[in-house]
């Protein structure tokens, strides 16, 4: 199985937990003998929702693991944890950096319980990745932070934008771009939303 861990909010306080966001069932039924070795050759693509893992930041709080298992009868079950290194789509890392040319860099990353819906796109894994973004010069900047979370599908990146104003309410924008939008156009998109 494709594992993460999601913050779960119940009442007032939130949890971990962990969280299936894709399975996969390699082989039905082996037999072995004793000292058998048998391989079983195994290839799967992620779920589009997958978190991103690699993100430089002081708090990457978003781990992802294939969990492995053998049911063996009448003995000890084996499991395996493996973990992944998780890079983001190329539309994805577009917007990173435009982001970034925005005057704010990455701080926080975690994972999400929950669904996401903006205007043309909804998610469908039970679980999302927040980016959290804070100005370069805090101390000038009408915005405390800003929070993305990316949908892929297809050739196409979605994304909902939470801005949090210091002095004023919360926005939440929905976007859409391709792998070939280009930098500048990226930048203009964000600007609108963050000026």
């Amino acid at each position: 199985a494709l594992m993460t861990e999601a913050e779960v909010e119940r009442g007032d306080h939130e949890s971990l937990q962990k969280t299936v966001i894709q399975k996969w069932e390699a082989v039905k039924q082996v037999v072995l003998q004793p000292n058998e070795e048998k391989i079983i050759p195994f290839s799967a693509r992620l779920h589009a929702e997958t978190p991103i893992t690699t993100m430089n930041c002081r708090k990457n709080n978003s781990k992802v693991w294939l969990q492995t298992g053998l049911n063996i009868n009448m003995g000890l079950d084996a499991t395996d944890k493996d973990y992944l290194d998780v890079v983001p789509t190329q539309g994805m890392a577009n917007f990173i950096e435009a982001v970034e040319a925005c005057g704010y860099e990455i701080y926080q990353t975690d994972v999400e319980a929950g669904y996401l819906n903006g205007n043309d796109f909804s998610s469908s894994s039970g679980i999302y990745q927040e980016l959290e973004f804070h100005p370069k010069k805090k101390f000038f900047s009408k915005i405390n932070e800003l929070e993305v979370s990316f949908i892929s599908e297809g050739n196409k990146t979605h994304a909902i934008l939470e801005v949090d104003r210091r002095f004023g309410n919360d926005d939440h924008f929905s976007l859409t771009w391709t792998e070939r939008t280009g930098q500048d156009e990226l930048i203009s998109m964000i600007k609108r939303f963050i000026d």
